[in-house]
């Protein structure tokens, strides 16, 4: 049985199919991933060269045959086209894709995850707020929709409040303190654990008023992408 329908989707990547056609995975408002082929597209002509574009937002038209999508036509709302004019941008936004494709599930609506990718692209693109810090803040709501939203009160494991070094529990994706660390876990600075609670703390509309060191930022980034990937057992590149 075949089906139309139009659905507002964020394309995550694209794959060569055939000869002159790609196959995209869109995350989708109304279906979470999916997987349709853009027949075509790689033509010198083509009037959908857009859509296979990795953070392209569009309304794309698809055609459902038993477990097969195709892509019959796409009307765009956003390029995010700022983001491939600063390399570091782009490299941090393509890790919130990727990310995405590693938290959210095939035809399995996740409203949470689809409205914040788009804001946190848009807050890099047009709100000029530090992408390293939109990205940490991409990576903990991640987290939270994965079930692994970490506390900062106290110690996960002895429920002591902290007062001396901090760790990352690589294990469970939790902060233990001194007494309670292993051979999972990787210390975290104080400055980089108060920089990390503050960003969990702080909206993101809101980014702008936080000033932290790009050190601090990459310390932060850093731990938190490894703990992402242990959650996920996903390398993101």
């Amino acid at each position: 049985m075949e089906r139309e329908f139009i659905t507002k989707a964020i394309c995550l990547n694209s794959v060569d199919y055939k000869e002159k056609d790609k196959q995209l995975t869109l995350f989708s408002l109304e279906n979470g991933l999916m997987s349709a082929v853009l027949k075509g597209c790689k033509t010198a002509k083509a009037k959908l060269k857009f859509a296979f574009s990795p953070f392209c937002f569009a309304e794309y038209s698809i055609v459902q045959k038993g477990n097969f999508y195709t892509i019959t036509n796409a009307g765009l709302i956003d390029s995010f086209f700022d983001l491939t004019n600063n390399y570091d941008n782009y490299i941090l936004g393509s890790i919130m894709l990727d990310i995405t494709h590693s938290t959210v599930k095939f035809n399995e609506q996740n409203l949470p995850m689809f409205v914040g990718l788009l804001n946190h692209l848009k807050a890099i693109c047009y709100e000029n707020i530090n992408a390293k810090m939109v990205c940490i803040k991409f990576v903990l709501l991640a987290l939270e929709n994965l079930g692994y939203k970490p506390t900062f009160k106290s110690c996960h494991r002895c429920g002591m409040p902290f007062n001396q070094d901090k760790y990352l529990d690589m294990s469970c994706g939790e902060f233990v303190c001194q007494n309670c660390k292993n051979i999972s876990c990787e210390k975290l600075t104080n400055a980089g654990f108060s920089g990390v609670k503050i960003l969990n703390d702080t909206p993101l509309d809101r980014l702008s008023s936080v000033k932290l060191s790009n050190q601090i930022l990459d310390e932060i980034l850093t731990i938190l992408l490894e703990n992402f990937e242990c959650r996920v057992e996903h390398k993101l590149p």
